[in-house]
Formats: C-alpha cells, structure tokens, sequence
C-alpha cells in the first residue's frame, strides 16, 4: 500500500502559495496545517460541520519546502485543537500570521451563552492527515463584523525537535440559526 496522497488541485493552489517571509526570511514556518476539503459557505448551528461534499473535515500537515504532506516521522502523528476563528482573520490574502495573532482571534462564547464549540476539540494526525471529529457551533455568526466565522487547527504540544509549525484555518462561512433544519 503506497503512503502517498493525492492533494485536490484547489488545496495546492491555496497551500503552496508563497507565504510573506517565505523567500529565506527568519521565522518563516517550513510546516503549516491545512484543510484539504472545502466547507459550505452556510452552516447551521447545532448541525455537524462537514465538508461541502458531505465528507469529514480533513487537515494535513504540510512541508512548504518539499510540497508535499508529512506523512511519516514524529511531526506526522501530532495532536491538534480546532478551535472558532473571527471570519475576518487572515482574509487580506496573507497566510502569514504569528501565534499570538492566531490566538487573538481565537473566539470564545459570547456572555451567558454556552460553549461556541460543541464536541471534540482535539483530533490526531495519523500519517499527516487527520480527521476533524463531530463538531457543531451553538450560536450564529451575526454578532460578528464580518458576520462569518472560520475553523482553526493549531498544534497542542510543542514538537521535541523545536520546528514551527503554521496553524491552520478554513475559508470563513456563514453560521444560521437552526430553526427546524434536521441535524445531521
């Protein structure tokens, strides 16, 4: 059984654009997080988050400077968090971003309000590649500026060998209310 893995074209065209700091920079992050399936632009709350093909969130790590995913070695079998992002996070073209900016936009559940993350907030990489479990958001996205939200995945534990690791985010959607809609 091969260990490779076949990369959608909009995921190539998304992953390997040249980041700003890229060009031989420091602190440019040689190993980023990404989504490899595309979400729908609405979501309902309470409703599980799937991909717009009706398939489980996916995320890989990636090597920016092999272009390929990290499909072996101690960085392929990480534990990750997903997490709510503010839809307006990175969304002037820049996938360049320091952990604490990712952290500021890290949202949290509104005052009186339950959890904004609903189910299993850690997941694993098994070869590079990882499932987001079953996951919902409890409230809309209205309250925001940008009136939409984003997924993150950032890595849970510091790697022992020290690499940076880039966190991830989906492309922002709208979250409504759900008002009767099955949940899946």
């Amino acid at each position: 059984m091969s260990n490779t893995f076949s990369l959608p074209f909009f995921f190539v065209q998304i992953c390997c654009r040249k980041r700003v700091g890229e060009a031989g920079i420091s602190g440019a992050k040689p190993f980023k997080l990404c989504f490899i399936n595309k979400l729908p632009e609405t979501i309902f709350t309470r409703s599980s988050i799937i991909a717009e093909d009706k398939s489980p969130l996916q995320i890989v790590l990636f090597d920016v400077r092999t272009q390929s995913v990290v499909n072996d070695g101690p960085l392929s079998s990480l534990k990750i968090e997903i997490c709510v992002l503010d839809g307006e996070f990175g969304s002037q073209g820049s996938e360049d971003w320091t952990e604490e900016e990712f952290n500021s936009n890290i949202l949290r559940e509104r005052e009186g309000k339950e959890p904004l993350l609903i189910g299993e907030r850690f997941a694993s990489l098994k070869n590079g590649v990882g499932c987001i479990p079953k996951i919902a958001i409890s409230d809309n996205s209205r309250w925001l500026r940008s009136r939409r939200f984003s997924i993150g995945v950032k890595v849970v534990q510091p790697t022992s060998n020290g690499e940076k690791i880039q966190e991830g985010r989906s492309k922002p959607f709208v979250v409504k209310d759900n008002r009767g809609e099955c949940e899946s």
